[in-house]
Formats: C-alpha cells, sequence, structure tokens
C-alpha cells in the first residue's frame, strides 16, 4: 500500500507515512519482480476464487490510494519498465480538478500559524465552535501537532472539517482558493495508464469521506457516485470494480454495503497478507513508506512483518 511519492526535498509537508521516494519504490519493483508474481485486483479475484494461477511464486498487488498526479509523473515510467501492473484507486470528485485533501489545507494553516506564533497566541479569539478552537490550540504549540489535530478531526464528517478549516483560513487570512500547483492526476492521464495494459483503477469513494462518519444514505452516496463516474468514464470494466475504504476505516455493515453496490472486492489498511480464505470485502494490505523501507532489506522485513 502505497500513497504519495515524492523526492525527499519536496515531501517536508507531507506526513512521514505518507510518501515514498521515487528511487525507493524502483527498489521495490526490483525486489518484487524476483521474488513476487505481482497480479491486478481482477487477476488476485481469479486466484482466490479458484487458485489457477501459478504457485511457484507468493502474489502480491501493487496498491496506490488516492491518485496523486506523482504516480503518473513517478510510478507509470517505472511499471512499464519492469513490466508490473498496479491498482490506483481514486477519489473521484478529485480526479481532474484542482482540490487538495483538507488534510493539506491544515499543514497550510499549521504552518502559518508557527509564522506568526506569538501574535497569534496571545489574542482572545470568539470562534464558532469548541472544534475550531481545539484545533487552533494544536496549532499554536507545535508543527507536529498537525498529526493528532488531523486524528482528532477524522471523528466528524467532510463538511464539519471544511467548516472548521474555513473559519480558520478567513481568520488567519489564507486564500485556499488561489491557484496551486495540481496534486492529482487528469482523466486524460488515468486513461492513457488504463490503455497501457499496467495500471487498473478502482473506488476511493467519491469525496474521500472517512465512511464510518456517515450514515447509510450518505455512504450509499459514495459508493454509487463514485462507481458511476468510473465506469461512465470508462475508466473500469462495470463487471469488476475494486474499492478501497478511506482511512481504512470499515465495520460489517459498511463491507456489506460495498458488496450490495456492485464492488468485486474490497481492500483495507488492515496490515497483513491473505489467504485465499480471506473475505475478499475486507483484505489486508501492506503498508509502506519511505522510512522504513528505502533499502532491499528493510522492503523485505517489512514484508515479512518483521518491521
Amino acid at each position: 500500500m502505497y500513497h504519495r511519492v515524492l523526492f525527499e526535498a519536496d515531501a517536508c509537508s507531507v506526513e512521514p507515512g505518507m510518501y515514498i521516494t521515487p528511487e525507493t519504490v524502483e527498489t521495490h519493483l526490483s525486489e518484487l519482480n524476483n521474488e513476487f508474481a505481482c497480479l491486478t485486483c481482477k487477476e488476485s479475484y481469479v486466484w482466490f476464487n479458484n487458485d489457477s494461477l501459478a504457485k511457484n511464486k507468493p502474489k502480491c498487488i501493487l496498491t496506490f490510494d488516492d491518485g496523486w498526479c506523482d504516480f503518473y509523473q513517478y510510478v507509470f515510467p517505472l511499471l512499464k519498465k519492469y513490466s508490473i501492473p498496479a491498482t490506483v484507486f481514486l477519489p473521484t470528485s478529485f480526479i481532474g480538478t484542482g482540490k487538495v485533501f483538507w488534510t493539506d489545507r491544515i499543514m497550510n494553516i499549521f504552518d502559518t500559524v508557527q509564522g506568526q506564533y506569538s501574535g497569534v497566541k496571545e489574542r482572545n479569539i470568539p470562534f464558532s465552535s469548541l472544534i475550531t478552537q481545539k484545533v487552533f490550540d494544536f496549532s499554536c504549540t507545535d508543527l507536529k501537532d498537525c498529526y493528532p489535530a488531523i486524528d482528532y478531526l477524522k471523528s466528524y464528517k467532510n463538511n464539519v472539517i471544511e467548516g472548521v478549516l474555513d473559519e480558520l483560513e478567513t481568520f488567519l487570512d489564507i486564500d485556499s482558493t488561489e491557484d496551486q500547483e495540481r496534486v492529482f492526476l487528469t482523466w486524460e492521464e488515468v486513461m492513457e495508464m488504463k490503455e497501457s495494459g499496467l495500471v487498473e483503477f478502482g473506488s476511493h469513494t467519491h469525496t474521500h469521506a472517512i465512511l464510518t462518519t456517515l450514515n447509510r444514505s450518505e455512504i450509499r452516496y459514495e459508493l454509487e457516485k463514485s462507481k458511476e463516474v468510473l465506469c461512465s468514464r470508462g475508466v473500469v470494466d462495470p463487471k469488476f470494480v475494486p474499492f478501497c475504504y478511506p482511512n481504512g476505516n470499515y465495520n460489517d455493515e459498511i463491507a456489506k454495503m460495498v458488496q450490495d453496490a456492485g464492488y468485486s472486492l474490497a481492500v483495507t489498511t488492515r496490515r497483513g497478507w491473505n489467504e485465499r480464505k480471506a473475505n475478499i470485502f475486507t483484505l489486508n494490505r501492506v503498508g509502506l513508506h519511505n522510512d522504513i523501507s528505502s533499502t532491499p532489506s528493510l522492503f523485505l522485513a517489512r514484508l515479512a512483518g518483521l518491521l
């Protein structure tokens, strides 16, 4: 399981567990090419159902969450070099837009508060909610407190989070609507990679909402809208659409809703390997990021569960 792919110099405002460098990705692909049979989700579905695939090597699926444009820039050329397939899970309302995740907005807020630390901290600020006040208090202590602030906000719905960030940005005079460098894939890039035969796509919901914070009708919308967009754009085969739970959050009811919405399998962020008898709507993965997998030995140790 991967997220962003960035050079170290470009990753200063990205959580350490959320990125890997292009060099490390190539290290991984080289090792996988030697030791594993790399599959698409669709090929793994066949294996889970009838074990018709070769048994001489352990099997793996390379999955990349969120549809970042750096996948196209850095990973796609490497997939072509090694002839290894990968699956990318897309939050469909972000693809082909200049939007950013709310986690990126909060990083910018923390950077701004740290730059104005003493002046801001001494003010008595009448924020509209205790949630906004708590996030602001996090930001006044240490830049690293953005991570507990992010974890704190993840228990709320996206509209609540957006309201908190809107208020903080207004107070700090941050214009989040100004032109920013694009961070997500375009639909043209998606189709180019699909047509290569090396990149398979799946759903990561429509708005990247954490499903456990939503009611049933909201969950149904996220599942159905994303699938509708992917199918209408020809990005997926309607007969096989894989799914990825945002933030890894799910429960038995949500997993059943994913199945009922017509998805073929679903992956979590729960760490581990999968046996053939696994529930294909709650599949395990192994999270990989640069600080724990930058060498061949670290990478293999991580896959083995030693790190």
